[in-house]
């Protein structure tokens, strides 16, 4: 049997109809993940999935790092990202690799002035003193009152008259003791005492002795100074009536002084105080007489009210006066 052409030509038209119908359409060419960058949608920091197939997951990728999900979390080293010694991230222009011992706070780096007391390492030197920085073993909190100067602490000798307290018990130079006079701070009668200088002169003899003359310190503030004699009082042959005359000078700038006189029986009891002078302060002498009535003992009185000095003395000077 003969096959006609045109049969032929139909059969090879069908077969091929019939392959292209079968045929499989070629799947749609995956997302181009190089061209999508991790964190970029929702969900991809926290989805444990390799979203742009860098070879990192979630927060270990760069794309997240500032995403919420992974701002409390410590970056991989991958040549950047706030754990990356060599990236500045709090913009002090030091990096941890420079050197930067905080690199969450702009205000420490090296080379940043130390400040004392603040229990940061401003400069990122460990040598450089935050305390204590004189070196004497005492910071503030344990009480130096000078923390620059090493001769400066609670445990220092406070001797030398300088004006400084070096103890730091608030009191400059209580340690000074150089005060030839002392103790004179009081007297009360008795002949014995230090300050007690004896019977001066006898003006009744119609010869005026010279003026008794006395040098010393108000030191401490409210130090007093007593200088006692045996004086004689009354009149002289019923015509000149006897006084004392005293005279203070050279007070230091800045104290204000009391001078007093008491006065006591020849057997030492206290009568009364016959006199009450203040020098004010800004004044350098003060003297004033008054009448002697009774002769016995007279106690002449210098009281710091306020202010002290250990290097320039006051002079303190009595003597007799006829009325």
């Amino acid at each position: 049997m003969s096959i006609k052409p045109h049969f032929i030509l139909s059969s090879l038209l069908l077969i091929s109809c019939l392959d292209f119908l079968n045929k499989e359409e070629p799947e749609e060419e995956e997302e181009n993940d190089a061209e999508r960058s991790e964190g970029e949608t929702q969900g991809d920091c926290t989805d444990g999935e390799d979203n742009d197939n860098d070879g990192y997951v979630d927060c270990d990728d760069q794309g997240c790092w500032e995403r919420p999900a992974c701002s409390e979390i410590t970056t991989p080293d991958t040549g950047s990202g706030p754990d990356d010694p060599l990236e500045d991230n709090d913009g002090d222009g030091f990096s941890v690799e420079d050197g930067d011992c905080d690199d969450s706070d702009p205000d420490v780096y090296p080379g940043m002035d130390e400040i004392p007391y603040d229990g940061v390492d401003n400069d990122c030197d460990e040598t450089t003193l935050d305390d204590d920085l004189d070196r004497d073993g005492f910071s503030l909190e344990a009480g130096d009152c000078d923390d620059t100067n090493g001769s400066i602490h609670p445990e220092a000798e406070d001797s030398v008259c300088d004006n400084i307290d070096q103890n730091c018990d608030g009191i400059p130079d209580d340690g000074w003791d150089s005060d030839q006079l002392e103790p004179n701070d009081s007297w009360s009668g008795d002949e014995s005492a230090s300050n007690y200088y004896g019977e001066y002169g006898n003006v009744l003899t119609g010869q005026l002795p010279a003026p008794m003359e006395f040098e010393s310190y108000l030191f401490p503030e409210g130090d007093e100074d007593d200088f006692a004699l045996f004086m004689v009082g009354g009149s002289l042959l019923s015509i000149f009536d006897v006084g004392h005359q005293v005279s203070v000078s050279n007070i230091p700038v800045g104290n204000t002084v009391k001078i007093l006189v008491d006065y006591y029986t020849g057997n030492g009891l206290f009568v009364e105080t016959i006199a009450d002078e203040t020098l004010q302060a800004g004044e350098s002498s003060l003297q004033f007489e008054y009448e002697a009535l009774e002769t016995g003992y007279y106690n002449f009185r210098v009281i710091s009210v306020s202010g002290q000095s250990c290097d320039t003395p006051y002079s303190l000077s009595i003597g007799y006066k006829l009325l």
